[in-house]
């Protein structure tokens, strides 16, 4: 049960910060013409805005769920990769969920490939917070996955700006790379089992 619960958490933390917070809140912003202005003249700087609202929304919904909904106690290094692993899928199903019974699954395989990453990319997020509780230094830690996800997701406006997607994936798949090798040494941290978990 405790499997299913984290990861239904990790789905109700991406449910919770993006689909019901952060995106309407661009979708309003989106909708102001003094915004579209603003953009037009400042294109990567609203870019790196935008990832830090991610960073911000996400990483804050991850650090509430662990200290409020989960408990601040010290877990096993399964908890954080189940609930990175449901927030990512959450996310997964929300993105690509429309266009599955649209399109062939061949013209799905590009995207499908990087949900994956970015799968990757939510459970070490989660690794960081959790570090953070681990260790006794939770907003030490908090703003360092703050940091790590704005980093990520602003190589996306980098890639556009400089017209290259071979950069963009270049960016995407080195964060990824030192992010799953972040998780791995991560595991130091956790010695007990999920069901010696309270």
């Amino acid at each position: 049960m405790k499997v299913v619960r984290y990861l239904l958490l990790g789905a109700l933390c991406f449910a919770i910060s993006q689909i019901f917070i952060r995106i309407p809140l661009l979708n309003r912003l989106i909708e102001e013409s003094r915004f579209i202005i603003f953009y037009q003249n400042n294109i990567l700087f609203t870019g790196f805005l935008i990832a830090l609202s991610a960073g911000v929304f996400e990483e804050g919904g991850r650090f509430f769920f662990k200290k409020i909904l989960i408990g601040p106690k010290e877990s096993a290094a399964l908890e954080p990769f189940l609930f990175g692993l449901g927030h990512g899928l959450c996310e997964a199903i929300y993105l690509l969920g429309p266009f599955v019974f649209v399109y062939p699954l061949t013209m799905l395989l590009p995207a499908i490939f990087e949900r994956l990453i970015a799968i990757v990319l939510h459970i070490s997020f989660s690794f960081i917070i959790w570090n953070g509780f681990q260790k006794n230094e939770p907003f030490k830690y908090l703003i360092l996955a703050m940091v790590a996800h704005t980093l990520v997701d602003f190589s996306i406006p980098l890639g556009q700006m400089a017209n290259s997607s071979s950069l963009l994936w270049l960016l995407i798949l080195s964060q990824s790379l030192l992010l799953f090798i972040y998780s791995l040494y991560s595991l130091k941290f956790y010695r007990r089992p999920l069901h010696e978990k309270d």
